[in-house]
């Protein structure tokens, strides 16, 4: 996996916007909403760091792949 520190940011910028503006400003979703969307990335971030073995900043777009997100979705089953 490659990283760059924007790519990173980039990545948690998006998350953070995805969920105190878009999710609650933009789409009106309720709170119980937002923080399930909440859980779920976290939950997700959980499962990449581990996985992945690299640091939380680590994580960027680059490194979810298709085959990774599926993964992480058998592992939720």
């Amino acid at each position: 996996m490659k990283y760059t520190s924007s790519e990173g940011n980039l990545f948690f910028k998006m998350m953070h916007d995805y969920l105190l503006i878009y999710l609650p400003k933009q789409k009106c979703s309720s709170p119980y909403t937002v923080m399930s969307c909440r859980t779920a990335i976290n939950q997700m971030l959980d499962y990449f760091q581990a996985k992945l073995a690299v640091p939380l900043k680590a994580i960027s777009f680059e490194s979810l792949t298709r085959d990774e997100i599926m993964s992480f979705l058998d592992h939720l089953r």
